[in-house]
């Protein structure tokens, strides 16, 4: 999902997962430890320091292997996906702020125009706000009602899912699966990076709902409830990481917006067609695209304009 997934043993895949996954074993024995359980272990590894060694980073490799494969589903449950996500509980409250900071814009761009139009300067103060909530708007929102997600998270995501459709007409999973075809790779690990963040921040919330789970799991096998300030933690991590992944995946939205600003001209030479001659002319154009590549509809198509090596060769 607007990168390519991370390959093992480098830094991105080292922030992104392998990390997370310390911390967790860390803090699940540290839970398990508050039940009476695996008290002895601290014995166990100085008898075979090098063997629990070993067998801590095969668990650690094998779980963060598990959240390669799994991340797009992580992905998607935080973002309120799914007709069973719990979260889309919360739908009437992302709603109720998309259209409360739409009514806000609205306002002041009606008070821009009288103000225009009595040739009258509008104040700095209501320009600066209606600038900032226009930004809140294409950063923290899609650009309609019917695509706004239960979660923070997820409308972030969907904000910049919307960036080349709002702007060229262009659907942004096609285009994006198109548009790696050209994007350099400096420019790529710099996306891949800050995905590598968002994973970070991702998986942190995923392990923190877990250890919930396992703390309420044990406490329901013991009859006790123990450190009540674990499940108290683990409920502000949550909390916190959701917020920091969404914070993340703006940033992350950015370069890939970015991509399809910079290097969206290049797409068209490789893709063998001229590029428009006017804005709308390029819009009907990805909007043929799209609708093409999306539905298999070859009569869509674009004609292939520019010269094949073969035929450029037939000319000479």
């Amino acid at each position: 999902m607007y990168t390519r997934p991370p390959r093992l043993f480098d830094r991105h895949f080292a922030i992104g997962y392998i990390l997370p996954v310390i911390l967790f074993l860390l803090v699940t024995y540290g839970v398990l430890r508050q039940f009476g359980l695996l008290e002895d272990l601290p014995a166990r590894i100085e008898s075979d320091l090098l063997g629990w060694l070993a067998l801590l980073a095969a668990l650690t490799f094998f779980i963060s292997l598990i959240l390669v494969v799994l991340n797009l589903e992580i992905i998607r449950t935080l973002a309120g996906f799914g007709r069973f996500n719990p979260a889309r509980l919360l739908i009437a409250i992302e709603r109720g702020n998309f259209k409360r900071l739409y009514n806000a814009i609205d306002y002041l761009d009606e008070q821009y125009r009288k103000h225009e139009e009595e040739g009258k300067p509008f104040p700095m103060q209501l320009n600066r706000r209606r600038d900032l909530l226009w930004h809140v708007a294409a950063s923290r929102f899609p650009e309609r009602l019917m695509y706004v997600q239960p979660t923070a998270f997820g409308n972030t995501l969907r904000a910049f899912e919307a960036y080349p459709r709002v702007m060229y007409g262009l659907d942004g999973r096609a285009g994006w699966a198109r548009l790696l075809a050209v994007i350099p790779d400096a420019y790529h690990r710099e996306i891949a990076t800050t995905k590598a963040y968002t994973d970070f921040w991702i998986n942190l919330w995923l392990f923190s709902v877990v250890v919930l789970v396992e703390y309420g799991a044990l406490a329901l096998i013991y009859g006790d409830i123990r450190a009540l300030y674990i499940p108290l933690l683990a409920l502000a991590a949550a909390l916190f990481t959701s917020w920091r992944a969404r914070h993340a995946a703006a940033d992350w939205g950015e370069l890939v917006n970015a991509a399809f600003d910079v290097f969206l001209v290049d797409l068209y030479e490789k893709l063998g067609v001229e590029i428009p001659a006017t804005r709308d002319e390029e819009r009907a154009f990805w909007q043929n695209f799209s609708m093409a590549v999306r539905n298999r509809f070859s009569d869509d198509l674009p004609e292939r304009s520019t010269p094949q090596p073969d035929d450029a060769i037939d000319e000479n």
